[in-house]
């Protein structure tokens, strides 16, 4: 299963086509970040963030698509339980494993969702959020 999956597209946003380096290996459902112009895999230092709508090729420098619009509403799995506090609040991501981090935000770079179905509280699967800060 995809890091993140797209649940929701309410204006039917198309992807943004972004080059890769050729050393870059991105897996469908990847938070993704622009280096020196050039796309590679997101980390808790990451500013600006989408979402790969496809695998990379490896050795390529063959564009991949980037969904990066915040009206976007994704599903994607936490670092730690989450809890009802967490709605409504901007988050990053984890430094090496491609989760939402819920302990804390310096980049807040996901916005999780304040609605009630945004997640199963104790749960660290199927979280509801929107990129608030995109590419």
């Amino acid at each position: 299963m995809a890091k993140f999956n797209l649940k929701y597209n309410p204006v039917s946003a198309t992807p943004v086509a972004c080059a890769i380096a050729g050393a870059t290996e991105i897996e469908t459902g990847d938070a993704v970040t622009l280096v020196a112009g050039l796309i590679q895999k997101a980390d808790n230092t990451s500013s600006n963030v989408g979402i790969a709508q496809e695998p990379s090729k490896q050795g390529e420098e063959t564009p991949i698509n980037v969904l990066n619009d915040s009206s976007m509403v994704f599903e994607g799995n936490t670092a730690s339980a989450f809890a009802a506090n967490a709605r409504g609040k901007d988050v990053d991501l984890t430094a090496t494993d491609n989760k939402i981090d819920l302990s804390g935000s310096t980049k807040g770079v996901f916005h999780i969702l304040a609605a009630s179905n945004t997640g199963v509280v104790g749960s660290r699967e199927n979280i509801l959020f929107r990129l608030n800060k995109p590419l």
